[in-house]
């Protein structure tokens, strides 16, 4: 990964830019705090228990209706911002 990377190059036609890659980050739940870990294992291994495939598909159709109806009102600049989102328990991880 080119972490903090400068690069310009005239090849591209890009004299002058300075393209700053992507910062490092831990793979997704890496910086759980173990109660939100035990939680989360907890949650998510009652629903797999308790689910069924159609439940599942029918959870997860109706939520990309939902992610769809809020990123159709967003302007395209906005949907090309990066963001990291906030923790649950902030408080705690500081």
């Amino acid at each position: 990964m080119f972490v903090g990377l400068r690069y310009a190059s005239n090849v591209f036609g890009c004299v002058g830019m300075d393209m700053i890659s992507e910062p490092k980050l831990a793979p997704p739940g890496a910086g759980l705090l173990l109660p939100e870990l035990m939680i989360a294992r907890v949650m998510f291994g009652f629903r797999r228990m308790t689910g069924t495939r159609d439940v599942f598909n029918e959870l997860f159709s109706a939520e990309r209706v939902a992610i769809r109806s809020l990123v159709d009102r967003c302007e395209p600049e906005s949907l090309a911002k990066r963001v990291l989102i906030e923790r649950i328990f902030k408080r705690l991880a500081e």
